[in-house]
């Protein structure tokens, strides 16, 4: 089982990175501590079904996603495999952020286009 818990955590942590989300502001969208995604993230823990559920949402993935531990993480992407649609990139990259910072977002990416 430690396998199973040590692959989530990896895998929970790819799509924390790529979302560009800290461990603090995934806690925050959750309503989790960010001691226990720290500890999820180190395969410490065994994540319950509404932890599952609430990380998928907060990631903005469905839970399968979540939990398809055959998709490589960014290290192993490197290596070969096609890399995010840069709109996916920057849509993640936007969730979790407040609405100030998305304006102020949308305003340098205007001015740039």
């Amino acid at each position: 089982m430690e396998d199973l818990y040590l692959k989530f955590g990896r895998r929970l942590k790819s799509l924390r990175t790529e979302t560009g989300l800290s461990q603090r502001e995934l806690a925050q969208l959750t309503n989790l501590s960010a001691n226990y995604i720290a500890l999820l993230e180190a395969g410490k823990r065994s994540p319950s079904l509404p932890a599952i559920a609430v990380l998928a949402s907060s990631l903005q993935v469905p839970i399968n996603k979540l939990m398809n531990f055959e998709i490589l993480d960014p290290v192993e992407k490197k290596k070969g495999r096609k890399p995010l649609d840069y709109r996916e990139r920057i849509n993640r990259l936007l969730f979790a952020k407040n609405e100030t910072k998305v304006k102020l977002a949308y305003e340098v990416i205007r001015k740039i286009l």
